[in-house]
């Protein structure tokens, strides 16, 4: 084999792999968060103070808005979608936030519950008033 490749197979081995490892250990003990929680925080903190001047199609099942800060957004978040979700904010919130590779790209285990229950109580209301 070449002298290169020996070389770089030698740093592989004894640097990069057991720095994953040791990364990898990190996370999934729960030592470490992933380095994108803390931006993902402080942009949804950000994001909940702001005013809201303009009004889009929101949908927060689909986790989709009409404006042009959503597309263009990091985290595929805007105010109008936050503002609109009313999640309540706990210290359990920001650690069940994963990251996806399919749509929607940030997963909010507990949107699905906030859903159901602002879908239920709207067909409550609606019953009871005919």
């Amino acid at each position: 084999f070449p002298p290169f490749l020996l070389q770089s197979a030698h740093i592989i081995i004894t640097r990069l792999i057991p720095h994953q490892n040791q990364q990898y250990n990190k996370y999934y003990h729960k030592r470490e968060l992933p380095s994108w929680r803390k931006d993902f925080k402080k942009e949804w903190m950000l994001l909940k103070d702001k005013k809201i001047n303009n009004h889009y199609t929101v949908d927060i099942e689909k986790w989709i808005c009409g404006c042009l800060g959503f597309l263009t957004h990091r985290f595929f978040l805007c105010k109008h979608l936050i503002q609109a979700s009313q999640f309540i904010i706990n210290k359990f919130f920001f650690e069940h936030i994963q990251r996806q590779e399919i749509y929607p790209f940030i997963f909010l285990p507990l949107q699905s519950a906030s859903v159901q229950q602002a879908q239920s109580s709207t067909e409550r209301s609606m019953h009871s008033n005919t």
